[in-house]
């Protein structure tokens, strides 16, 4: 049996993808007030991969290799990585600066979505360094924390970048993403029963 119309169209439709989770550890969730933007960051990112581990994506997370203390860098509940699922250290702001990171990605499908808690700046420097290797990126926007990449990611800036990279970039909220996979597997796979919050 030949499974590339069924891949092609699949592409086509939503982007076989492999989930990214950045620094999802308890050290990372800010206090004062970004601390309910963090709670809804964590609650999207929990949605997200709950789907994608239903489905059987790959996952990666990536963790910031700057603090080791394993005692404040736990896994949020939720989000400790399961046996099948990589995990990648980086040492710059950057995903891509993991040395393995674009490898995987190369192995799976060149499409990743992303999310977590970037630091300053690691957003757009994950996606600057995906254009570059021509993968094709979905940032989950309320599913990530990046006071410094926040407005390039909105309104007319964001137009820009997307007509500058060839649309190998796209910008949705939790919301539309899973209603994007939902919808193809519910028309093209099979049923999709919603996983278990």
């Amino acid at each position: 049996m030949n499974c590339e119309p069924i891949l092609s169209t699949f592409q086509r439709a939503i982007p076989l993808a492999t989930l990214v989770l950045v620094d999802m550890r308890k050290a990372h969730i800010p206090t004062g007030l970004t601390r309910n933007k963090a709670c809804t960051v964590v609650k999207n990112c929990r949605l997200a991969l709950s789907l994608a581990r239903h489905v059987g994506w790959p996952v990666i997370h990536v963790r910031n290799s700057a603090t080791n203390d394993k005692t404040i860098n736990r896994s949020i509940t939720g989000f400790e990585p399961e046996a099948t699922e990589a995990v990648l250290e980086r040492e710059k702001c950057s995903c891509y600066s993991s040395p393995y990171f674009a490898d995987l990605i190369r192995q799976t499908s060149g499409n990743i979505v992303i999310m977590g808690f970037f630091g300053s700046g690691g957003v757009l420097a994950t996606v600057a360094d995906a254009v570059q290797t021509s993968d094709y990126v979905t940032l989950l926007w309320d599913a990530s924390l990046d006071e410094q990449s926040a407005p390039i990611f909105s309104g007319p800036v964001l137009s820009l970048f997307q007509r500058y990279t060839t649309l190998r970039f796209s910008v949705r909220t939790t919301a539309e993403w899973l209603d994007l996979v939902r919808d193809y597997y519910d028309t093209n796979i099979h049923r999709l029963k919603p996983p278990e919050p």
